[in-house]
C-alpha cells in the first residue's frame, strides 16, 4: 500500500477518526500501520485510557474521537507538528 502524503485535518461536525489522526502522528507508513502504531501509543499509557474512559465515555471498539478526545490525546501524548493550529475547542 502505498504512504499517505500528511494533509490538513478535515474534521465532520469536529469528528475525526482514529485513522486520520494516526496518520498526523505516523505520516510515513501505510494507513493500517499509522493506526496500529498510534493505538499501541494510546494502550500504552494508561492513565490516558483511564481519562479516556472517565472524562470522555470512551469506548476502543469507537472508530472516531470527539474533538474533547481528540484534545485528550493531544494534551497527553503532544500534538502533532502537522498540526499547526487550534481546530478542536
Amino acid at each position: 500500500m502505498q504512504n499517505m502524503k500528511t494533509k490538513p485535518l478535515q474534521l465532520l461536525a469536529g469528528i475525526i477518526s482514529k485513522t486520520e489522526l494516526a496518520m498526523h502522528y505516523y505520516p510515513n507508513v501505510c494507513r493500517e500501520s499509522a493506526l496500529k502504531s498510534f493505538m499501541s501509543l494510546v494502550n500504552s499509557n494508561p492513565e490516558l485510557v483511564k481519562r479516556l474512559v472517565k472524562e470522555t465515555h470512551y469506548r476502543k471498539t469507537v472508530h472516531r474521537f470527539t474533538p474533547r478526545q481528540a484534545n485528550l490525546v493531544f494534551e497527553m501524548l503532544g500534538k502533532p507538528h502537522s498540526i499547526t493550529q487550534e481546530i478542536f475547542t
